[in-house]
């Protein structure tokens, strides 16, 4: 969230640089956080058709995401998008710390 708000200030004021940094830093925290844990946290709360639906939503979400970036950015620019994305992500987290629940030692049964 903090770097995407960052990336928002970066492409506001033209510096290239920064904003590689802060995307390059994203990326390399997201793949060994984030990433991850979406999918040891659907295998440990699911049966195996939950995790097959699951995996499809948070795909289908890509997708839209994907298809949809184009309009969003032409509507409220780059900076302007790297900021929703983070209030997003601070949706998201609010989410995750009043929704999940902590599932060290519980079992399947």
């Amino acid at each position: 969230m903090v770097l995407q708000v960052l990336s928002g200030i970066f492409i506001y004021l033209e510096m290239g640089t920064g904003l590689f940094v802060t995307i390059v830093v994203y990326i390399a925290i997201w793949s060994i956080t984030q990433g991850p844990v979406i999918f040891t946290y659907i295998s440990e709360i699911t049966v195996d058709k939950a995790i097959g639906f699951s995996v499809f939503s948070l795909q289908a979400s890509a997708v839209e995401q994907v298809l949809t970036i184009t309009a969003i950015m032409k509507g409220i620019g780059l900076d302007g998008t790297m900021y929703l994305f983070a209030a997003e992500n601070l949706v998201g987290l609010i989410f995750v710390i009043v929704m999940l629940k902590e599932t060290r030692g519980l079992t399947h049964a």
